[in-house]
């Protein structure tokens, strides 16, 4: 039985990710999606909170139960890409902003 091997390639296909500008850090953009999704929770709070005094029926919560998983879906992935430091290089910052979405909103450690 014969091993096939197989053309080390990794060097190449980094340095064209790296060419495309796909491992360029987005303070920007990362900024604006943990301001929106901590806004986003505020906002679920607030109408989870209020609930009676608005009296939403069965089918609000279910759109409401849509966007929270939405909101949670999105903390997952800020939370990861602020850990790989793809937002900020510096690592403390990182790691200080990764507290919000790792322990408070997912009730998970950053350390993990």
């Amino acid at each position: 039985m014969s091993t096939a091997t197989y053309p080390d390639i990794f060097k190449e296909l980094k340095d064209e990710v790296r060419a495309a500008g796909l491992l360029e850090r987005i303070p920007v953009r990362g900024s604006i999606e943990m301001i929106l999704t901590m806004l986003s929770m505020v906002l679920f709070y607030t109408i989870v909170v209020n609930w009676q005094a608005m009296e939403l029926g069965a089918f609000s919560a279910f759109f409401l139960g849509i966007f929270l998983t939405i909101i949670f879906t999105r903390a997952v992935f800020i939370s990861h890409d602020i850990l790989h430091t793809q937002y900020f290089k510096n690592k403390t910052l990182s790691f200080k902003l990764s507290y919000p979405f790792s322990a408070f909103i997912l009730s998970n450690s950053s350390s993990w």
